[in-house]
């Protein structure tokens, strides 16, 4: 809400500052080029303005599918179910791993073997990163609010992205391809999640945002490693 109050302050002003310096350039232009620069102004104003509306027609649409995203998580049962499935599988593992005597991530690994391939856990955690694979996609294209989600769902994102890792990265040695959407997210939210203080640091991050953006097919330019 406050950043768009931002804007539309903003907005105004500009339209105030574009007003004033063409009621200048009018008034201190020869008459026979008066009707040129009016003519010119009349079209800046309503092409800014076409641009200003397709700006916000595009946030609110992002707005409304980030809660349609939000909603569904919330009353999708399946989702909750698969959610709970992993979970206790994971559970049932803790005493073991406490021990010494498994690794969890094996665990997690070994639901993307051929023979759990097909198993009811394994089913459930390929919809649940499916699910976030989508929303990462979302993200990326603009399609859903990052911010938004990742005040509300950073800690679920990284758990699974740790959690996770090693069921992933075997899904990806047949396919690659797999997931990508996916890991982004979860290290750009890795980054973001600690506070940055120091004004070179932040400039370090928003660099390595920016190459996070630019990745294609999960890898990044020789020039940006």
């Amino acid at each position: 809400m406050k950043v768009r109050k931002k804007h539309i302050e903003l907005i105004v002003i500009y339209f105030i500052s574009v007003s004033l310096v063409g009621g200048y350039l009018i008034k201190t232009s020869n008459g026979d080029y008066i009707s040129a620069v009016a003519i010119l102004l009349s079209a800046f104003i309503a092409i800014s303005g076409a641009l200003i509306t397709i700006y916000f027609q595009r946030r609110t649409a992002r707005e409304k599918n980030t809660l349609e995203f939000q909603n569904d998580l919330q009353e999708n049962e399946d989702y909750h179910k698969n959610v709970l499935l992993i979970n206790k599988l994971l559970a049932n593992h803790k005493d073991d791993y406490i021990q010494g005597k498994t690794d969890t991530m094996d665990v997690i690994r070994t639901l993307a073997s051929p023979e759990l391939v097909r198993s009811e856990e394994a089913v459930a955690l390929r919809d649940v990163l499916n699910k976030w694979e989508q929303a990462a996609n979302a993200i990326r294209h603009g399609l859903l609010d990052e911010k938004y989600l990742y005040s509300s769902h950073k800690s679920t994102v990284l758990f699974m992205g740790v959690w996770f890792r090693s069921f992933i990265k075997e899904r990806q040695k047949s396919n690659e391809s797999l997931y990508l959407n996916f890991t982004w997210l979860v290290l750009k939210w890795t980054i973001r999640r600690d506070s940055f203080e120091n004004d070179e640091t932040r400039k370090q991050i928003r660099a390595v945002f920016k190459q996070l953006n630019n990745i294609k097919h999960g890898k990044i330019k020789a020039n940006q490693k």
